[in-house]
C-alpha cells in the first residue's frame, strides 16, 4: 500500500512542479505558500500519522537556530537533528524492526542534512567573504528565513518525500528567479 501511495505522490509531484512553472510565477509569496502546502498535503497523505515528525523536527531546529548565537547555533541543530533522526530510526526499529514499510524517516534523513546544512550556512552568513571558500559564499543565508521560507523549504513540494537534497540559498534563488535561475522558462509556453 505505502509503494502504491509512494508512486502516486511523486507522478503528482510532475504535475505540481508543471504548474508551478506554468501559472504560480509572480510573486514570491504565492511560489512560497502554493509550495508549501502541495509539500504538506503529499507528507501527510504519504506518511499519515507520522506526517507530525517532519514538523517536529523543523520546528526544533528552527529554534535552535533562533535560540543560540549565530556563530554557534550550527552546532547545536547540527547535534538536536542528529539526535532527533536517532530516536525516530530506534523508535522504529521498535514498531517494525526488519519490515518493509516505507516511514516518515525516508524523508527526515533528507530532512536532517537540509537543515544542518541550513545552519551552516547561515553561520558562514555572518562571515567576511574572504574567510570562506567559494562554495560556500555562493550558499550562505545573510538573512535569517522567515517562517514561511523556511516551512517552504522543508515542505518543498517537489522534493519532501525522498530527495533531493538541495541547499536552502538555492531554493531561495529558484523561489525568486535570481541567480541562475533568472533565465529559467516560465509560464504556459515557457513551461513546454
Amino acid at each position: 500500500e505505502d509503494q502504491m501511495r509512494l508512486m502516486l505522490c511523486l507522478f503528482l509531484q510532475i504535475f505540481i512542479g508543471l504548474f508551478m512553472n506554468m501559472f504560480v510565477t509572480g510573486g514570491s509569496t504565492i511560489r512560497l505558500l502554493y509550495n508549501m502546502f502541495c509539500g504538506i498535503f503529499l507528507t501527510t497523505y504519504m506518511f499519515r500519522e507520522s506526517a507530525y515528525f517532519i514538523f517536529l523536527m523543523a520546528a526544533g531546529a528552527y529554534l535552535t537556530m533562533s535560540i543560540f548565537p549565530r556563530d554557534k547555533q550550527q552546532y547545536y541543530t547540527t547535534g538536536f537533528v542528529i539526535t532527533f533522526l536517532s530516536l525516530q530510526h530506534i523508535r522504529q526499529m521498535t514498531i517494525d524492526f526488519g519490515g518493509f514499510k516505507m516511514d516518515v524517516t525516508s524523508y527526515t534523513m533528507i530532512l536532517c542534512t537540509k537543515l544542518w546544512g541550513l545552519s551552516w550556512a547561515y553561520a558562514d552568513g555572518a562571515k567576511s567573504s574572504k574567510d570562506l571558500t567559494p562554495a560556500q559564499v555562493e550558499r550562505k543565508v545573510v538573512q535569517f528565513p522567515s517562517l514561511l521560507e523556511y516551512f517552504s523549504f522543508v515542505y518543498f513540494g517537489m522534493g519532501c518525500l525522498c530527495a533531493p537534497f538541495h541547499e536552502y540559498s538555492d531554493f531561495k534563488n529558484w523561489i525568486e528567479f535570481s541567480s541562475h535561475y533568472k533565465t529559467l522558462p516560465r509560464g504556459p509556453v515557457g513551461a513546454i
